[in-house]
């Protein structure tokens, strides 16, 4: 912000509209991370930003992605919405934690997975 105005309505806005600093960066981590995994980009930073998430979130992953973060241990716990294409190729561990992952899934309203 480049002047005193701007930078106090921001902190407002962050403190009143997005809960305080601490949920918003937390906001801004698991959307960077779930737009992380649609892009294939996956590691264990990202996989940690998902599974650490306090608010609901939309994951949209393809076979490689979703498969990775399965290896690294991506649970599903605020995850709102799944939508996945992949092969039927999911080794038994990624099978298991895959079913875990749902089955833990908190608020989970939307799972569309098509395998090919």
């Amino acid at each position: 912000a480049s002047n005193e105005e701007d930078k106090t309505m921001i902190i407002k806005c962050v403190k009143e509209d997005f809960g305080g600093f601490d949920v918003a960066n937390s906001k801004l981590r698991v959307m960077a991370a779930a737009g992380a995994i649609a892009l294939r980009l996956v590691d264990e930073k990202i996989v940690k930003a998902l599974n650490d998430a306090v608010e609901p979130y939309d994951l949209a992953a393809g076979q490689y992605a979703l498969h990775q973060a399965l290896d690294l241990g991506l649970g599903f716990q605020q995850c709102a919405e799944i939508n996945a294409a992949t092969h039927a190729g999911f080794t038994d561990s990624q099978m298991t934690a895959l079913g875990q992952g749902l089955g833990a899934a908190k608020g989970l309203s939307k799972v569309d997975m098509q395998f090919y």
